[in-house]
């Protein structure tokens, strides 16, 4: 990626960070990802309406998304480098697959 990409990214993450409106905006769009994937895994696994299974596995994705983002965006908006920030990262979700169990790992599936 090439500098005036990368200044780019951090620029808007900047703006981003600044923008109230734009935070508040942000912030209702992360609810609606976290209802989804409850959605999806109930549909997805044929749980029935009082599981409380597929609202576990959205809360530990949610749960992911949330650790992960701030990561990304903090060193997005210093001017790292995106190629290394990934790899950092990598790790960091190698860290968080060791924590979760395999009933979680394992939830709806999809064959190849």
């Amino acid at each position: 990626m090439s500098s005036r990409v990368r200044a780019g990214v951090g620029v808007a993450r900047r703006v981003h960070e600044e923008a109230l409106a734009l935070r508040a905006r942000v912030w209702a769009i992360g609810q609606e990802v976290r209802a989804n994937p409850e959605e999806a895994l109930r549909e997805g696994t044929g749980a029935a309406t009082g599981d409380p299974m597929p609202q576990l596995i959205a809360g530990q994705l949610g749960w992911v998304h949330s650790t992960v983002m701030p990561v990304i965006g903090c060193e997005m908006v210093s001017g790292r480098d995106p190629d290394e920030v990934s790899r950092e990262v990598l790790v960091l979700l190698g860290g968080v697959e060791e924590l979760l169990r395999e009933k979680t790992l394992n939830c709806a599936v999809r064959g190849a």
